[in-house]
């Protein structure tokens, strides 16, 4: 079936108008949820100083902790059984929800059991135990430090330019890749192989990582008070490394389902297109060989393989940050303060 003009505007169209929808729902949405929760709950919206008390009385009072385990349980419990048992839509479920917190934060300054900040709870059990555990991704700040830093020996201040610039990117490459598919699907194509598809396999998760990775740079940029649990200067890299690691799963679930369904085209396919960024092959091989390694095959062939590749990167990425948290780098104001406290500015 050929795609005329027209229905390529109107898919175009189609595809823009539910991304200004989806990017209008998530600011306002969240913002009259918030409020509506703020009032159900009748709590004073603060945790820190004279309210620290207030809110131990609260968690007590309502078994909060209780609760805030069942919710880490059911969230871990969805992004592992959806990737062993090949359930693409589980493992989303269970990654949404556990960097969902991270985007109440940027939605508006919404304190922890106040407004969206009630979203923490599935947090509390590893609050409980160290405030630190999740910044235990913080490398994934490498990229954001290295630009801004290098931007502000000339001068530049680009903190918030790089978060919003990756923000307002990951959002293009899903629309872009949104309208890909819908001509590729309005052609009867087995696989989508055009436009952004030439340059990446999986556009739309691509998108969802880079906009994810923007709103945890943004996060972290503005996380300037540290007090008992509320939402400012909670770390958020590790919350987006286990969602980032989950939707990578989910694309290499679907590569098995695709080779499935498409045989020997989907294999031409995979060789021509990288799997998520149009990487040099040198660096693309040093990426793949942790999981070459590891399943001693180029790819997964079952979802308790995508599972152990999940785990293992997420590892990888763990282990590569330890240097970072326990130097506490960059110190003291950590990276809000960033690049002011790191030589040569410090």
């Amino acid at each position: 079936m050929n795609v005329t003009r027209l229905q390529l505007t109107a898919l175009t169209l189609l595809a823009v108008i539910f991304a200004i929808g989806l990017a209008y729902a998530s600011v306002e949405l969240p913002l009259a949820v918030s409020g509506w929760l703020m009032g159900a709950l009748e709590f004073p919206g603060y945790d820190s100083g004279r309210e620290a008390e207030a809110t131990e009385a609260f968690v007590v009072a309502h078994a909060i902790r209780p609760i805030g385990c069942a919710a880490l349980v059911v969230t871990l419990l969805l992004m592992a059984v959806g990737l062993v048992a090949g359930r693409r839509r589980l493992a989303l479920a269970g990654a949404v929800a556990f960097f969902l917190p991270v985007f109440g934060h940027f939605a508006a300054s919404m304190f922890f059991l106040a407004g969206l900040g009630a979203l923490r709870i599935g947090w509390l059990p590893i609050l409980d135990v160290s405030y630190g555990a999740m910044s235990l991704a913080d490398v994934a700040y490498v990229p954001y430090a290295a630009v801004v830093w290098a931007a502000a020996l000339i001068g530049l201040d680009l903190r918030d330019a790089v978060a919003w610039a990756a923000m307002t990117a990951g959002l293009a490459v899903f629309t872009v890749a949104v309208v890909a598919w819908f001509v590729a699907r309005a052609r009867g194509a087995e696989v989508a192989d055009l436009s952004l598809y030439r340059l990446s396999r999986h556009p739309q998760y691509l998108g969802w990582i880079l906009w994810s990775w923007g709103l945890m740079v943004y996060v972290g940029r503005h996380s300037q008070l540290y007090h008992f649990k509320i939402s400012w200067g909670i770390g958020s890299s590790l919350p987006w490394a286990v969602s980032t690691a989950v939707v990578v799963g989910v694309a290499l679930l679907e590569e098995i389902q695709m080779r499935g369904r498409a045989g020997a085209s989907y294999d031409a396919y995979r060789l021509q297109a990288p799997f998520l960024l149009p990487l040099p092959r040198p660096v693309s091989a040093v990426a793949a060989a942790p999981m070459r390694w590891l399943l001693r095959a180029p790819w997964p062939r079952s979802g308790a393989e995508v599972a152990l590749v999940a785990a293992l990167y997420l590892a990888l990425v763990v282990v590569l940050s330890l240097p970072l948290v326990l130097t506490g780098w960059p110190a003291p104001t950590g990276w809000w303060g960033f690049p002011s406290n790191v030589w040569p500015f410090r």
